[in-house]
């Protein structure tokens, strides 16, 4: 046991060491104490499967009683970690099935946002080609005090690959690419293992419904950020020389399955830079995002932008803050601006990969994008997609196993 009881007190020391430091160079104590009870919920739960083990060891020897009181023990503090945890975490309000009105649904949101709901809100609903509903909750920078509003910036995360589909399938209209062309055609670097001698090449119609078998990158692309003074990034150079050589073995065979993969959006994304000529992001803001008057979404935070850009935040009783790590070294101070009532406020930063993630826009201007896409690709006298082609990157043609939130 003497193992197990030096490595229980080596994870307590470096939990009190740095829940001291944050306090020190944060003064939250509400996230001080998120990190002291994370800690102990770790060192429970570690010290508990020793303790197991240690059990079993003992009964085989008729000598349990010291390990079933480690164990007990270890359970114990995994208990005080995890309530201590339950009790500082954010409790939002639950979500009603129906709203009666506008008003009841302002209520909602500003009781959501107090509650430990996102700090910050701004909401667009459209309704037959026209916004019906368009406001802002809550705060875009807490620590500041400043409220958000319909003119917030956000990122769009995961929404940019609506804008990459569309990209790609202007071009197929174009008659530039085609949707059974293989990758290969437009990405020579594009060696990717299949599972068998006969598997049928990747395609762009691969790429655009998620059924290329390409893998994932979560939770590795967390890190895959920069800050905003930091130079951009070429997304041909980033695919071949960094993500394809990590991901390049499909798990099952093309068209058989869709699965959500951000590697395979970038590599859509490469697809439309070789095909049209232009720079990935230079191609979207010509032909989607300038055409619909969607001035304020970018890949990068322009002039007239930063004033209403919202502060990421990220609440620190949550489990995906074990992967902050992933976003600096050793601690993301550097990303991380403010820790505020059991909160991370961040520093403003992009997306390595665009194709699948980098957007940032305000919320109206999203609802633009939307309702030409609702109106049979079509806004305010501007085509961007015919209608034969708005429903393609949706088409069934293999098992699903997509997340809700794709």
């Amino acid at each position: 046991s003497t193992p197990s009881v030096v490595a229980a007190g080596v994870t307590t020391a470096l939990t009190l060491a740095f829940s001291i430091w944050l306090f020190v160079a944060t003064g939250d104590g509400r996230s001080t104490l998120i990190i002291l009870g994370f800690g102990f919920l770790l060192l429970g739960i570690v010290a508990a499967v020793v303790g197991v083990f240690w059990l079993v060891i003992q009964l085989i020897r008729r000598k349990a009683r010291p390990a079933m009181v480690f164990v007990w023990s270890t359970v114990s503090v995994a208990i005080i970690g995890f309530v201590g945890v339950a009790v500082l975490s954010p409790s939002p309000e639950p979500v009603p099935e129906a709203f009666a009105g506008g008003a009841e649904l302002d209520q909602y949101l500003e009781g959501l946002t107090g509650s430990g709901g996102p700090p910050g809100i701004s909401l667009v609903v459209v309704k037959n080609g026209a916004m019906v509903y368009n406001k802002a909750f809550g705060m875009a920078d807490g620590p500041n005090g400043i409220p958000a509003t319909p003119d917030s910036i956000y990122h769009w995360f995961s929404v940019t690959k609506i804008p990459t589909a569309i990209a790609a399938l202007q071009l197929v209209e174009q008659g530039v690419i085609s949707l059974d062309d293989e990758v290969r055609d437009y990405l020579p670097f594009f060696d990717v293992e299949y599972p068998s001698a006969d598997s049928q090449p990747v395609t762009i119609a691969h790429l655009l419904n998620h059924s290329s078998g390409l893998p994932d990158d979560i939770p590795a692309c967390l890190g895959c950020v920069h800050l905003e003074d930091e130079p951009a990034l070429n997304q041909t150079d980033l695919l071949r020389d960094e993500k394809l050589p990590s991901y390049n073995t499909l798990k099952f065979e093309p068209g058989s399955e869709a699965v959500y993969t951000n590697v395979g959006y970038h590599t859509l994304g490469v697809v439309i830079e070789q095909a049209s000529g232009l720079s990935y992001e230079e191609y979207v803001e010509r032909n989607i995002l300038d055409p619909l008057g969607m001035d304020n979404t970018r890949f990068e935070y322009t002039p007239a932008m930063t004033p209403n850009a919202a502060v990421g935040a990220h609440p620190m009783a949550d489990l995906q803050t074990i992967f902050f790590p992933l976003i600096g070294s050793p601690w993301p101070s550097e990303y991380v601006r403010d820790y505020e009532d059991g909160w991370a406020w961040f520093n403003r930063f992009l997306f390595d990969a665009n194709p699948p993630s980098g957007l940032i826009g305000p919320a109206p201007e999203m609802a633009r994008l939307v309702t030409a896409l609702l109106s049979g690709g079509e806004l305010d006298g501007v085509r961007i997609l015919s209608l034969i082609h708005i429903s393609e990157p949706t088409r069934p043609n293999a098992p699903s196993r997509m997340p809700s939130s794709a």
